[in-house]
């Protein structure tokens, strides 16, 4: 368990301190300014224990610190997924939904930002919203085949058998 959580957080450490420069807006509205390597620094540790807690099930204590790095880069897409996968353990949907939001508005080309803003609308019943994630993602990734199915099974639970024929049709 210890080497486990050793490698996992090494990885997450290579990951944070490998990002690209990021630009944050300053409270005075649209300038924007490089983030020192000290505000970097401190971000990668925060997010790190952030992490460290959440894979300990400490729920509330990572979701207090993934609020901490998210106060030092709010552009962060991947500590707005955290904080939404934890917020999601904790029980607080609402909070959850906005996370998974803004990390899909963040990085719109990340897959995995979006598959999760897909699912995790489909299991709040916003089907429609969730059926219009589906079939961009399946425009962009024909070779996967469970976009596919999962959007023929979405389309034909909302009666709309014709599209979902059609999506079953590609699959074969």
């Amino acid at each position: 368990m210890v080497l486990r959580l050793t490698s996992f957080l090494f990885c997450l450490f290579v990951l944070v301190g490998c990002q690209s420069t990021k630009t944050v807006s300053t409270d005075k509205g649209s300038a924007k300014k490089e983030m020192s390597e000290k505000k970097k620094i401190l971000f990668g540790r925060t997010y790190i224990d952030a992490s460290k807690e959440k894979v300990l099930e400490n729920y509330e204590k990572a979701s207090t610190l993934y609020q901490q790095a998210l106060s030092i880069d709010p552009s962060n897409a991947a500590a707005h997924y955290e904080l939404g996968l934890t917020y999601e353990k904790l029980g607080q949907i609402n909070q959850a939904f906005e996370q998974f939001q803004m990390a899909a508005e963040l990085e719109p080309s990340n897959y995995w930002y979006q598959l999760s803003y897909a699912t995790f609308l489909q299991s709040q019943n916003k089907i429609d919203e969730s059926i219009t994630i589906f079939e961009e993602l399946a425009k962009q990734n024909p070779q996967k085949l469970e976009l596919k199915y999962e959007l023929a099974k979405l389309l034909l639970n909302n009666n709309r058998v014709k599209e979902g024929i059609n999506y079953l049709n590609l699959i074969k």
